[in-house]
């Protein structure tokens, strides 16, 4: 058992190592919209959040919330919401960072989703999709 945590261990190292490596080159080029190393980077920010030992769908939101992967892809910013939307749409019942970070990035959408519909995970993602199909997001 101690065995597999040292390799998800390893696994998670070796994707914050490539998600640093990319911002690098990504940050010292001064790239002003999403290309394929986004997508590399935003990629593995995904699976350190989907397969990280510390945080799950059970942790607090403030946990989630001030993940380090989590608050990268949040500085990231604007370029990445397709790709976002991308994500929820094809990642059911994975991406349970989808609609926390489309709530942080459009906080002033009241309307995205009904107040009847907090706290199902079905309606919720029923709810940011269709917005985000009419917004042009997908």
């Amino acid at each position: 058992m101690e065995e597999h945590g040292k390799a998800q261990e390893t696994a998670q190292l070796k994707r914050w190592k490539e998600v640093f490596f990319f911002l690098h080159i990504l940050w010292a080029e001064k790239a002003g919209k999403l290309d394929v190393r986004w997508e590399v980077v935003l990629k593995n920010l995904s699976e350190i959040l989907e397969h990280d030992p510390h945080i799950s769908f059970s942790s607090s939101h403030k946990q989630m919330l001030e993940h380090p992967a989590f608050l990268l892809m949040e500085e990231i910013g604007y370029p990445i919401i397709p790709w976002v939307f991308k994500q929820y749409a094809t990642e059911e019942g994975h991406g349970w960072w989808c609609p926390m970070l489309l709530f942080k990035f459009f906080k002033d959408e009241k309307t995205v989703v009904p107040k009847e519909h907090a706290g199902n995970y079905k309606l919720i993602r029923e709810d940011w999709l269709k917005w985000g199909k009419e917004k042009a997001f997908i």
